[in-house]
């Protein structure tokens, strides 16, 4: 089955299922948002600058729910009413495993969105790559050999045949 898969659609392939898992995590995200339930939750440790932060150190506070601590990611969002001592309200899904601000729900929506459009655009690359190393794969038309036509002998000058 994959002895005529090329490399760019192997590639291709993988980086479309890769586009497609991501989108599934996204999308238990957002199945958290319409399906979840609300829990006030008591904040422990926020950042001292509200929303600045780098690739390495971002910006996020932790809080306690249940008795276990977890840390919330976040982009400035809320700095107002994040503070430390205080309670704030959180999405969650049956398991507390993902907690999530309550308008969080257009950023996951572009993401999904942003996730198939790419697994989209991979899977197109993946066709067209195997199209272009290999026509055999895909019959066409054009690729099957045009019957010749019987040529007139070719003559020459005083009307005799030349072979």
């Amino acid at each position: 089955m994959f002895g005529k898969l090329k490399r760019l659609t192997i590639v291709s392939l993988l980086m479309m299922a890769g586009a497609l898992w991501l989108t599934k995590l996204k999308y238990d995200d957002l199945d958290v948002l319409t399906t979840g339930r609300e829990v006030i939750v008591t904040i422990i440790d926020v950042p001292t600058r509200c929303g600045e932060g780098s690739r390495s150190n971002k910006a996020r506070f932790r809080f306690n729910y249940l008795g276990k601590m977890h840390v919330k990611n976040f982009k400035g969002l809320h700095c107002e009413e994040i503070f430390s001592g205080g309670t704030f309200i959180l999405m969650t899904d049956l398991e507390h495993s993902v907690f999530l601000f309550k308008d969080e729900g257009s950023e996951i929506k572009s993401d999904v969105a942003a996730g198939i459009g790419l697994a989209l655009m991979f899977g197109i690359f993946a066709i067209i790559g195997q199209r272009q190393k290999d026509k055999s794969l895909i019959p066409r038309v054009r690729n099957y050999k045009k019957e010749k036509k019987p040529r007139q002998p070719r003559m020459g000058r005083y009307g005799n045949k030349i072979e």
